[in-house]
């Protein structure tokens, strides 16, 4: 599993690959801080949405982008993201886009966004 982190205009976005487990404590060091981290939450090729939520506490992320969940027309037999989210317990908001400026995160706190596809 490949694990990126780009940084640009003083935001930290981490795109955890197909992570199916913990971060060991160097992984953690190469990936903290995070301001939005995608994580996968579909469970049996990754992360469950028990992992998921594990690995966010881990990693405390301003905003969290599940990835990698069943939506409508998958034939893959995975979780759908509700799991997650209600087990997070935090806001969840459904969008088709996303713009974000640093300041824009001190108001934010493991707030949950749904990305999907514009009239899906």
């Amino acid at each position: 599993n490949t694990i990126f982190v780009i940084e640009s205009e003083e935001i930290r976005i981490c795109h955890l690959g197909d992570l199916g487990h913990l971060l060991n404590e160097s992984q953690l060091e190469k990936i903290t801080p995070v301001d939005v981290l995608m994580l996968p939450v579909g469970g049996i090729y990754t992360l469950d949405a028990v992992l998921a939520k594990k690995v966010v506490s881990q990693i405390e992320p301003a905003i969290i982008l599940p990835m990698h969940y069943k939506v409508k027309g998958l034939k893959i037999d995975i979780a759908g993201a509700n799991s997650f989210c209600s087990d997070m317990g935090t806001q969840t908001e459904k969008m088709t886009r996303l713009s974000l400026r640093k300041k824009d995160l001190e108001e934010k706190g493991n707030k949950i966004i749904l990305l999907s596809i514009a009239n899906s």
